[in-house]
């Protein structure tokens, strides 16, 4: 705990100003605590809480650094000038007012502050050391704040006031120190210490090409890899094959760590994080290719090599690829075989990009070799009929999305993991058939209102037997990708609509009067639809059928 009696004036309040402020605005988010600077004259406030809402005045704390109370010869003094602040503090109406001191009061000292209140609705309230001990407790951080003052004074004397921390040089001298005796530690390591989340981050750094051999380093560990299994392959994976992406075990799998090498390195610690990191990227550019059986290149895109990294049965190699493409090689030393792992992120890419994503995987599939071309050299890997394309439904859609995108002018940016319903994926399809100049049919839209009035020409029928009808509602706009499309004047057709209206609605319609009539096919089966701006005809032509894998006709 902090000497209280002990500090100055200066760092008493500014110890006692940080906490009351702590206290009050974690307590109630609804106040504000404010210090007053009393160079010009404070009013008898030091420190005051406000409603944030309304900015009233609901508490005023007064600061008397009277480390020797206010008792004996300093009675008389040191009572008048509590007094006053008291009363200067009253003319702002507040509902409680607390006196702050360095010591614990005497019982006739808090007599004398309590009954300043005596015939006013303030309540009085004193906080000495016991008072502002217990609330340090709940903030030992402004204890370390508060002490760096009287700390710093005390290394001043021995020459070392820079292990304050106080400020940012103070950091930086303390820094140089300590890596200063650390580099004599050892000829053949230079450690570096980092801060990842507050948990600190030990590199050993070779100084020499032989540092492993002269002295070497080694960590042995306790793993509990019950209910971690996942966890367990991928360090299974990476102490064979190498690290190409972090991976971090936690202090449940990781129950007990230890170094073992010359005594600046040795020791052992409890239960703790391992964490494996990669190494540098590389980003060697250059090409891959995929390669039929009789030498013909299918398909061949732009790479680079993101990472490689070594292991006690082989190696890997990270290689990312045009359009959001991934492919992982592991090699195995012993026999020279090996495995290829494809991955592919479409989130955020164009349709047409992802189409050409598709295109590249599907000429993979058909390859017999992927030819590798980095830094002037040339690899083949030979393929064993792996099949990388997604399922016929995404392949198709990707390329409805790169033929509106053309067709339309527009870009997409493909949603993550993205699965459109039924009625969505349909609205896709004959938006492109539509865009192309094709009539197709409603996936969702059968029923109809229109507002008919002015002529009862056909009237009789429609209403009966029905009758063709055509309507345009103008612009249309159609949702895909998580975005709205608009695609401009539209038409819909049916050969037989029938139309059902209310009760006295066509003798209105025939006087002339406008009534709205409910529209259904009298067949029941489905609209047509068309863009006579993209037709030959206004005229709807012949039924496109729709032709999406796993989702049904209409006709």
């Amino acid at each position: 705990m902090l000497s209280w009696t002990t500090m100055s004036r200066d760092d008493f309040e500014r110890a006692v100003e940080s906490l009351v402020i702590r206290v009050t605005e974690r307590g109630d988010p609804r106040l504000v605590a404010r210090a007053v600077d009393g160079r010009g004259g404070d009013g008898g406030i030091d420190i005051d809480i406000r409603e944030r809402a309304t900015d009233h005045v609901v508490r005023i704390f007064q600061l008397k650094h009277f480390p020797q109370g206010f008792s004996g010869d300093r009675k008389t003094v040191r009572r008048r000038q509590i007094r006053e602040s008291f009363q200067r503090a009253m003319d702002h109406n507040p509902r409680e007012w607390t006196l702050i001191t360095p010591g614990n009061l005497t019982p006739d000292e808090r007599e004398y502050v309590r009954s300043l209140g005596g015939g006013t609705p303030v309540e009085v309230t004193v906080w000495g050391a016991a008072e502002l001990d217990g609330m340090l407790a709940e903030h030992p951080d402004l204890a370390d704040y508060a002490e760096r003052s009287s700390l710093r004074t005390a290394l001043d004397r021995v020459g070392r006031s820079s292990a304050t921390l106080a400020t940012t040089d103070d950091l930086v001298a303390e820094a140089r120190r300590v890596h200063a005796h650390s580099e004599a530690w050892s000829p053949y390591w230079r450690p570096a210490v980092s801060f990842e989340d507050g948990r600190p981050i030990v590199r050993y750094e070779a100084l020499r090409e032989d540092s492993s051999t002269r002295e070497p380093l080694h960590y042995s560990f306790a793993f509990v890899w019950e209910g971690n299994e996942k966890l367990r392959d991928a360090f299974s994976d990476a102490l064979d094959f190498g690290v190409t992406e972090r991976l971090e075990l936690p202090p449940e799998v990781v129950t007990k760590m230890r170094r073992v090498g010359p005594e600046w390195f040795s020791g052992e610690t409890g239960a703790g994080t391992l964490v494996l990191g990669p190494g540098t990227s590389l980003h060697t550019p250059g090409r891959v290719t995929c390669v039929s059986a009789d030498g013909r290149n299918l398909a061949s895109r732009r790479a680079s090599i993101e990472r490689t990294a070594v292991g006690q049965r082989g190696g890997t190699a990270v290689i990312t690829i045009a359009d959001g493409m991934r492919v992982i090689m592991q090699m195995t030393k012993d026999t020279g075989g090996g495995t290829l792992r494809f991955a592919s992120d479409s989130a955020g890419l164009s349709g047409t990009a992802v189409r050409d994503q598709f295109r590249f995987l599907e000429a993979l599939s058909d390859s017999s070799h992927l030819r590798l071309s980095f830094e002037g050299s040339e690899s083949d890997l030979a393929m064993s009929g792996e099949h990388f394309l997604p399922d016929a439904g995404t392949v198709s859609l990707a390329d409805d999305a790169a033929a509106i995108e053309q067709l339309a002018g527009t870009v997409f940016a493909w949603p993550n993991n993205y699965r459109p319903s039924a009625v969505e994926r349909s609205w896709i399809r004959v938006t492109r058939l539509i865009l192309e100049g094709k009539t197709t049919l409603v996936p969702d839209f059968r029923e109809f209102h229109l507002d008919v009035g002015g002529t009862s020409d056909g009237l009789d029928i429609v209403m009966s037997d029905g009758a063709p009808v055509r309507f345009t509602p103008g612009t249309w706009a159609v949702t895909m990708f998580g975005e709205e499309l608009p695609l401009g004047p539209v038409m819909f057709f049916h050969p037989q609509m029938r139309a059902i209206a209310e009760p006295g609605a066509a003798e209105a319609i025939r006087r002339g009067e406008s009534r709205t009539l409910h529209f259904a096919p009298a067949d029941g089966g489905p609209l047509r639809i068309w863009m006579p701006d993209r037709s030959e005809s206004n005229d709807p032509g012949p039924v496109a059928v729709w032709g999406i894998p796993q989702i049904a006709e209409l006709i």
